[in-house]
C-alpha cells in the first residue's frame, strides 16, 4: 500500500472551497509550517476568493526559474529535492529535503526576487517512507511549462472573467507518483480547478 502524508488541520481549515476536490485529487497536506504566510495551495486559494483581483498574470519562467535556482543555492544541492512548490501571486513556496538531514522538511518562501532567510520546519507526521514516495526533483520542473498552465487555466475553466490565482505542484498521491500543476482559476462570483501536467496542458477540470 502506497503510503501518504498526514492532511495539516490548519490548511484544510483554510480550503473551505476546495477541500473536497483536493481531496479527491489525493492532494497531500504536508503539514502546517507554522509560517504566518500561506505555505500551501489551499490557503492560497482562500485568499485568493477573499481578493478576486490577486491574479498570477504577471508570472514569467524567469521568475520560476531564478526561484529554484535561488533555493538550490540556500539548501547545497542542485538538483533541490522537493515535496511541494506553491505559487500564488507575490511569492513561491518550496516544501524542500534538507540535504545533510534527509529526514526532515523545511518550508522556503521566495518573495520580491529574494528567499527566506530561514527555513519555516514542516511536520510531516515522521512517516520517512511517505516522504521518500512524494519527493521530487527541481530538474522536473520546466518554468515554461508553469507559466503555460497559468495561460492555459482560465480558457479551461470556461469561468467567464476567471484568472489564474495559485498553482501546487506536487506528486498525485496516493493515485499515482505521477507529477501535476494544479489551478486555482476564480472570478469574482466563481471558481474552479483545473488540473495540468508538467508541460501546462490541461488534463481534468473540477
Amino acid at each position: 500500500m502506497r503510503a501518504t502524508l498526514p492532511r495539516s488541520t490548519a490548511r484544510a481549515a483554510a480550503a473551505i472551497l476546495l477541500t473536497a476536490a483536493l481531496s479527491s485529487c489525493g492532494v497531500l497536506g504536508i503539514g502546517d509550517s507554522g509560517d504566518e504566510a500561506p505555505t500551501s495551495f489551499q490557503d492560497a486559494k482562500a485568499g485568493a476568493q477573499a481578493d478576486a483581483a490577486t491574479f498570477l498574470s504577471d508570472l514569467t519562467a524567469e521568475e520560476v526559474d531564478a526561484a529554484i535556482t535561488a533555493l538550490e543555492d540556500r539548501v547545497g544541492a542542485s538538483p533541490a529535492q522537493l515535496t511541494h512548490i506553491t505559487l500564488a501571486s507575490g511569492y513561491i513556496t518550496f516544501d524542500a529535503v534538507d540535504p545533510a538531514a534527509p529526514d526532515e522538511l523545511n518550508s522556503w518562501s521566495y518573495t520580491d526576487g529574494e528567499l527566506s532567510e530561514e527555513p519555516v520546519p514542516v511536520d510531516y507526521g515522521g512517516d520517512v517512507e511517505a516522504l521518500e514516495q512524494n519527493v521530487f526533483s527541481t530538474e522536473d520542473i520546466d518554468p515554461a511549462g508553469v507559466v503555460a498552465a497559468v495561460e492555459a487555466a482560465p480558457g479551461a475553466s470556461e469561468i467567464e472573467g476567471g484568472q489564474s490565482t495559485g498553482i501546487s505542484i506536487s506528486r498525485n498521491t496516493p493515485t499515482s507518483l505521477d507529477l501535476q500543476m494544479l489551478v486555482s482559476v476564480a472570478s469574482e462570483r466563481d471558481s474552479a480547478t483545473v488540473r495540468t501536467d508538467l508541460t501546462g496542458a490541461v488534463v481534468e477540470v473540477f
